[in-house]
């Protein structure tokens, strides 16, 4: 597990919009092959008074782009940390061993058996 500050930014063009940058250091610990997987725990460093820091759980790929690593943010998940371009954040990175890249339901696994 790795834990890092980075800020949200926006891609120029507008490719992909917002995104996170992952030092190369930390991002190449993660990578098996071509398994960039990981969960990444987001918590916003954003302070509201009498509420407690918003925070997210991804599970996602690092991304390569211009020699670099990042992770693309939905906008669901962007408006539940409650940040926008510029804004720090607190990232955990570990790295996401499931068959398929995220949680399979129980009762999906029995539907398929």
């Amino acid at each position: 597990m790795q834990k890092f500050t980075s800020i949200i930014q926006k891609f120029d063009p507008n490719l992909w919009g917002y995104h996170f940058p992952v030092p190369t250091e930390i991002a190449e610990q993660f990578i098996e092959g071509d398994n960039k997987r990981v969960i990444c725990k987001v918590r916003s460093q954003i302070e509201v008074s009498g509420m407690e820091t918003p925070s997210v759980e991804i599970q996602c790929a690092l991304l390569s782009f211009q020699g670099s690593w990042c992770i693309l943010p939905n906008k669901n998940n962007r408006e539940r940390l409650g940040v926008e371009i510029d804004d720090k954040i607190e990232i955990e990175l570990e790295k996401d061993h499931s068959e398929f890249g995220m949680e399979m339901p129980e009762e999906l696994e029995v539907l398929l058996a």
